[in-house]
């Protein structure tokens, strides 16, 4: 099975343990393709060593891809989430499953793995969250010239065509569209693609990206039995809790915990518990969690006799 993940040297811990969580979910050979514009060497040997002992393969692609940052609306990403584009056109295989740092993988990848491409670029979920993050998300969504907001994919999770991809685009077609349209892309690399790629994706079930901070799936997500990969679009489980609210949902962080406890993410494992696990913090999370509200948001006024309802009659 090959796998391609993008990095740099702030990302190893999280690589890791989305690397662990496949090696224990999935008894094959896992071809790691991993792309990055410079990773220290003592982290490349890390990463390395890893997947080695996991009985893997480590195919390193150094990254040159130059993209303008003053192109880029959101100064919340770096250049770097461009770089996955860079190795679809780098990567000499017939398909690969393209996968984000931030997510654990919880069953076997086979079936996703297996899914028939036939004439499309790509297989992946529709993105849930444009319906939370916009009030009106149809206005960006036809901004990108798509018909259809249920026609946009999270990129999370790309199942490759490489094969097709590599004989009908260029890497510079799509750097051509980034210099014109790149001021307008909210999510950088994940707008150009659903761009470029409209009625070439084969739309595929969300238990194969399940995005594990989507507001209104949070009161069903742990009894979702089904969830193949679970992806941290935005609380990371590994944040500090702060006045800010960045601390994940607890039911995020156990499940993250599972494939972060070993020699190398103990850093990450640590902090992980330090920060989330005080007691008074994972109440109120677990509180409001159940109740349906973003744990990390205080409860409007208005909203607090619902909430003290159900606590006493219900939780």
């Amino acid at each position: 099975m090959n796998v391609m993940f993008v990095a740099d040297d702030n990302y190893i811990e999280p690589l890791i343990v989305a690397l662990n969580s496949i090696f224990v979910n999935n008894p094959i050979a896992v071809h790691v393709f991993l792309v990055s514009d410079g990773l220290k060497k003592e982290n490349l040997a890390l990463v390395q060593d890893f997947i080695t002992k996991n009985g893997g393969g480590l195919h390193y692609i150094q990254c040159d891809l130059e993209v303008d940052a003053g192109k880029m609306q959101s100064q919340q990403w770096g250049t770097i989430v461009y770089q996955r584009i860079y190795g679809m056109f780098h990567i000499k295989e017939e398909k690969i499953l393209y996968l984000d740092c931030d997510l654990i993988v919880d069953k076997s990848l086979k079936e996703l793995y297996d899914t028939e491409l036939g004439a499309y670029y790509a297989a992946a979920v529709r993105d849930s969250g444009m319906d939370q993050f916009f009030i009106n998300g149809s206005s960006h969504i036809k901004k990108l010239m798509i018909d259809d907001v249920n026609e946009y994919f999270n990129s999370g999770v790309l199942l490759l065509n490489l094969k097709k991809i590599q004989v009908e685009l260029t890497l510079g077609s799509l750097m051509e569209k980034i210099d014109k349209y790149g001021d307008i892309f909210l999510f950088p690399d994940q707008d150009l693609l659903n761009m470029v790629w409209k009625k070439k994706v084969k739309f595929i079930d969300l238990k194969y990206n399940r995005i594990a901070t989507d507001f209104a799936y949070r009161k069903q997500i742990e009894k979702d039995t089904q969830v193949v990969i679970y992806h941290y679009t935005g609380n990371k489980p590994w944040e500090k809790w702060d006045r800010n609210g960045r601390q994940g949902y607890q039911w995020c962080i156990s499940k993250y915990l599972q494939y972060s406890n070993i020699p190398e993410a103990q850093n990450i494992h640590r902090l992980t518990q330090r920060y989330n696990y005080k007691l008074k913090d994972f109440i109120l999370s677990k509180l409001k969690t159940r109740r349906g509200y973003n744990p990390f948001v205080c409860i409007k006024k208005a909203d607090w006799k619902t909430f003290w309802d159900y606590l006493f009659f219900y939780v």
